[in-house]
């Protein structure tokens, strides 16, 4: 066959199939920037050693502790098992320490192939949304070019599978309404759980389709009166969502039934009695409290479990007991999830890269992730990805409330609702916090941004011009985001000049 004859088919092909082709490109050049250099650095990076330390114990079963949810955890372990597991010499618990064996590189593997895997999904949503081809490239190619993305999808971290559940569990609802296909509302109810089980902040994709479909059913009430089934579908979602978010902490707490003191002292004395190994395990009360004579002789002590009183001691000393119930599965539940709750808003502790929400978009405080021999990592976004869409979606919102430019269009509403929803809630957190929470948000301002491109002529050309420009400044600051030297300069110049380092 020629070669002519085969560049015919190719170009035939392309298009013939516009989209399928955007989304091969999309995934090779994914494909390349997550898994380039995945192995760099080989020690430790920023929250890799919490997530590392945390994934091991699903290995020896000892009970552990987390402010978020275990799914993210119980993937990371899971994607070690082909790798023969984590055994406790693999886990590193200090930053920039060398990890001594390969199980690392299994586990960055996880967050890399979903980071491939996102700006598909991107872009499936802008074309979902009914955006032109031009568009929705300049959407996932975004996503691919973002270095802030890339950093969090090639180290252990949780950040990358948030994404990837809460978008795709959207993208499927979007798809859900076009065909009106039940396997496809199903597996958006899961996903939207797998995101909450991730980080609770997922739980902003939930809330996000549930506005759709309450928006969707007063609709339907308007144009042909009174109608159950989307209240029946909406309770549906919701509790297949609950479902998963369960089923998640029951595999956690059957896994995890030793005890170890990393976990146990966040949990009431009943749960520590289910945890084998546990000083208060099999144990039915202890001696809250106790007044004896003074000089008086006795074995008596706090919170000693299932204490043997002598005959002479209940005679002399004034002993209070205290019954331990032990919880059944839903009490523990409840129990977990309301500590991680007190937990989250206790932490007021600062970090010298923590940052205002109102800052995020700006990318004013890059946080600082690793260093070693004058290479460093920041999570350091691409400036034309942050910072154009941050002005798409000021205009948007200028042109809609100042010049009523008529954009009342679905895709509009829905985008700059999840955007909201995903900002605006940190305004009344007051624990420390960091420019990557505001990841989701920007993935909302990046369809934003694909959305503003659709409203201007000769879209082809501004998506060639931002993707070539995305791409320069890509290129610029991958030292900084692999953590190499590549110039000859380890870029404290770049830092220095937007005042992003001392």
């Amino acid at each position: 066959m020629s070669n002519t004859l085969i560049d015919n088919k190719i170009y035939n092909w392309i298009q013939q199939y516009p989209d399928r082709f955007a989304i091969l490109m999309l995934l090779i050049f994914a494909s390349i920037t997550r898994w380039f250099m995945l192995g760099h650095p080989n020690s430790a990076v920023f929250d890799e050693v919490h997530f590392n330390y945390f994934a091991g114990f699903y290995y020896t079963g000892q009970y552990y502790y987390d402010i978020h949810p275990p799914l993210g955890k119980l993937l990371l372990a899971l994607s070690a098992l082909p790798s023969g597991g984590i055994a406790p010499e693999d886990i590193v618990r200090a930053i920039s320490t060398p990890y001594p064996s390969d199980t690392y590189m299994a586990m960055r593997s996880l967050p890399a192939f979903i980071g491939t895997c996102l700006p598909v999904i991107i872009f499936l949503i802008a074309r979902t949304l009914n955006m032109s081809l031009a568009s929705a490239i300049v959407a996932g190619a975004f996503i691919v070019l973002d270095n802030a993305y890339l950093i969090q999808s090639k180290l252990i971290l949780l950040d990358s599978m948030l994404l990837f559940f809460g978008f795709s569990s959207l993208y499927l609802f979007l798809l859900y309404r076009k065909k009106q296909h039940w396997g496809l509302l199903v597996s958006s109810a899961i996903l939207a759980g797998c995101s909450i089980s991730i980080k609770w902040i997922g739980v902003s994709f939930l809330g996000l389709i549930g506005l759709v479909m309450i928006i969707d059913w007063i609709k339907l009430l308007w144009a042909k009166g009174w109608n159950i089934t989307p209240a029946l579908k909406g309770k549906l979602f919701i509790l297949i969502t609950a479902a998963t978010y369960t089923s998640v902490f029951y595999i956690h707490f059957n896994l995890l039934p030793i005890s170890h003191h990393q976990g146990d002292q966040f949990m009431t004395l009943g749960f520590q009695a289910t945890l084998k190994g546990s000083r208060y395990y099999g144990a039915k009360s202890l001696i809250s409290q106790f007044s004896c004579p003074p000089n008086y002789r006795h074995s008596l002590g706090i919170n000693t479990p299932d204490t043997e009183v002598k005959t002479s001691e209940k005679l002399a000393c004034q002993i209070s007991f205290t019954e331990i119930e032990k919880p059944n599965f839903w009490q523990k539940l409840v129990e977990l999830n309301r500590t991680m709750y007190f937990t989250n808003q206790g932490l007021s502790q600062s970090h010298p890269d923590a940052s205002k929400w109102y800052t995020w978009p700006l990318m004013s405080k890059p946080l600082y992730y690793w260093y070693n021999n004058g290479a460093r990592i920041y999570l350091l976004g691409n400036l034309a990805v942050w910072w154009l869409s941050a002005l798409a979606v000021i205009a948007l919102i200028v042109g809609q409330l100042k010049f009523n430019l008529g954009l009342r269009k679905e895709a509009f509403w829905i985008l700059m609702t999840g955007f909201s929803a995903n900002l605006l809630p940190f305004a009344m957190v007051n624990r420390v916090m960091f420019m990557y929470h505001y990841l989701t948000s920007l993935c909302f301002a990046i369809l934003l941004l694909a959305f503003f491109i659709d409203q201007l002529p000769n879209k082809n050309r501004w998506a060639v011009g931002l993707i070539t420009l995305a791409g320069g400044i890509f290129l610029l600051i991958t030292p900084l985001t692999y953590g190499v030297n590549w110039y000859g300069s380890d870029l404290l110049w770049f830092l220095r000049f937007f005042g992003w380092h001392p």
